[in-house]
């Protein structure tokens, strides 16, 4: 992977190693066992071995719950993916990774990819269509943080809808985040952070070889640090402010290859990030693919504004890999 642009902090890093070019990394282990009178059990741990690729990183995890299923749908708790996370999903043929400029554009903006210490409930499927309410308590007794914490602080309510049968998919996400306040103390952390709400709707419609993606979203930011990590920098993003985002998307199918691509944009304050995005990939087998990915993503800044903890310019990355399930 290479990363470059008119940044003065991205423009002279040379070729690494990397990953998520194509889709996220994990290693999954699932437990699942049937109680009989249509009842399962199931504990699923999804480790990241991402940081691995990081001198003296540790193996982080994604998913971690346990989950009773049945007639009446399926339950889920622990740190749990949330419905609108599968909103974005819908909405986007690169999903997470390269190009897909999810962390950009959803994460971290307005939603989180999973909550900690929740619980998940989903119906079972009617007529295509299927619902999802997830809650996540969040905790009251920090005595400092910055930022507003999602998804590990703040209280947080969100609710899904869903809809997939034959050629469309359609699914729309609410949230609803509290401000936090401090056991001790009673203060609101951060100061002045107000209950936020977020909506995302994600739909795809298939046509022969073609898929085509659309995808909108409109809210509150739930507030986000600065970092100096990862491929670029990314300036923070205070909560409460006005933010809303488009994005269109197709994916073709030829035999072996298939070509994907898109365009989202959103709004926060008075800044407009925009990431474009192209995917290629060669199926070797049905578990083995190469792939090229190509992304674009205008920060909205100018390029002078850049430090080590504030994005600016246009930032390229280029991707080439192997991608492997098993």
């Amino acid at each position: 992977m290479n990363v470059g642009g008119g940044s003065s902090v991205v423009k002279n890093q040379t070729l690494n190693s990397s990953y998520n070019g194509s889709s996220t990394s994990a290693i999954n282990f699932v437990s699942s066992e049937d109680l009989g009178g249509g009842l399962r059990a199931t504990a699923r741990v999804e480790l990241d071995p991402r940081a691995i690729l990081v001198d003296g990183g540790s193996i982080a995890t994604h998913q971690t719950f346990v989950e009773l299923s049945g007639g009446f749908g399926a339950v889920k708790l622990g740190r749990v993916n949330t419905p609108s996370l599968d909103a974005f999903g819908a909405a986007s043929p690169l999903g997470t990774a390269v190009g897909g400029g999810y962390g950009l554009t959803n994460a971290g903006v307005g939603m989180a990819t999973r909550h900690a210490r929740s619980v998940r409930y989903d119906t079972k499927a009617m007529n295509g269509f299927t619902a999802a309410v997830q809650y996540a308590p969040g905790a009251d007794n920090t005595t400092a943080d910055s930022f507003a914490g999602i998804p590990n602080q703040r209280q947080v309510t969100e609710v899904g809808l869903r809809y997939a049968k034959g050629p469309l998919t359609v699914a729309f996400a609410n949230i609803s985040s509290d401000g936090t306040t401090n056991l001790v103390t009673a203060t609101v952390v951060p100061v002045n952070t107000a209950k936020s709400s977020f909506q995302t709707i994600g739909v795809n419609y298939a046509i022969g070889s073609t898929t085509l993606f659309a995808g909108w979203n409109k809210g509150d930011t739930i507030g986000a640090a600065a970092s100096a990590a990862g491929l670029f920098p990314l300036g923070a993003i205070n909560a409460n402010q006005a933010t809303d985002g488009t994005r269109f998307g197709l994916r073709h199918v030829m035999g072996v290859i298939t070509l994907n691509g898109s365009y989202a944009k959103q709004d926060i304050g008075a800044i407009t990030r925009k990431v474009t995005g192209l995917r290629a990939e060669y199926a070797l087998s049905k578990r083995s693919a190469v792939y090229a990915a190509y992304e674009n993503f205008d920060t909205g800044r100018a390029a002078s504004a850049a430090t080590n903890a504030l994005e600016g310019g246009k930032i390229n990355t280029t991707a080439i890999g192997v991608r492997h399930t098993f």
